[in-house]
């Protein structure tokens, strides 16, 4: 798989410097990446942002927007995750993508910052979800899970992944539940029919809803804040790490993060 590496500034807005003072004091920043067609985000503990780039591949950036890597790709890719492996008491770092092709579904292992691909996974057709079906992988507590939606039902997979170095036929994505969810007429929500969420080491909550704003609740579900209002069907992904919460815009092509909590 072709991978090519690009080191150059392509914008930020209010990004903290090293200093300890000044980055308490920023609150928020904004990145420009060149973006055509943007999907997905995923932040590593290395401070390095990727984004699924559908067409256009994965680009992998810093927090002062310099491209570090571009790896092209022949899937369309739609999602993107980094997950830390302990393999013989060493902690190595992969990225893993979903991919489309010729109306298959692919979960691609790469090692980071390789970028070598090692393992490539079909998904299930079971149970029946439309190729075109709207899907998203997360990673929690070393399992991926892939959820597939569409108008009439959701169905997620799974798939443990832990010491997972090489995959045979035991080692596939499994349908867990189909979901349909019905909301109470009773129910009053100060979210707005709720698009994306997130959830971060705390417990605490980060909802973008239908009206374009981003809500931040505790653990016990009570809203802290508003973090911010970025529009209507702006907001294609989130991801959150130490505090910090990146909204990935689909039409304005950037990266907004927030400083939602100061973490103790």
């Amino acid at each position: 798989m072709d991978e090519e590496i690009i080191s150059e500034e392509v914008g930020c807005s209010n990004f903290p410097s090293t200093s300890t003072d000044s980055f308490k004091k920023c609150t928020s920043f904004r990145l420009d990446p060149p973006l055509a067609n943007p999907v997905d985000i995923a932040v590593s503990s290395e401070q390095i942002i990727a984004i699924a780039d559908y067409d256009n591949g994965v680009h992998f950036m810093d927090f002062m927007g310099r491209i570090i890597h571009h790896l092209k790709s022949p899937y369309k890719i739609c999602g993107v995750r980094f997950w830390y492996n302990n393999v013989d008491d060493i902690i190595k770092c992969q990225v893993i993508l979903l991919g489309y092709i010729d109306q298959k579904w692919l979960i691609i292992f790469h090692s980071y910052p390789e970028l070598k691909e090692e393992h490539i996974l079909e998904c299930p057709n079971e149970p029946q979800i439309l190729p075109w079906a709207r899907r998203k992988i997360t990673v929690v507590d070393d399992t991926l899970y892939m959820l597939g939606t569409c108008e009439s039902c959701s169905t997620i997979w799974t798939l443990q992944l832990i010491n997972l170095t090489c995959l045979t036929e035991a080692d596939r994505l499994t349908n867990t539940r189909i979901v349909k969810v019905k909301q109470r007429k009773s129910q009053k929500w100060i979210v707005r029919g709720p698009k994306l969420a997130i959830w971060d080491n705390e417990k605490d909550l980060i909802v973008y809803d239908g009206s374009g704003k981003l809500f931040w609740f505790d653990d016990t579900y009570r809203i802290q804040k508003i973090i911010s209002d970025l529009g209507r069907s702006e907001v294609c992904a989130l991801d959150i790490k130490n505090g910090w919460c990146y909204a990935l815009c689909r039409h304005r092509l950037c990266v907004h993060a927030f400083l939602y909590r100061q973490i103790r």
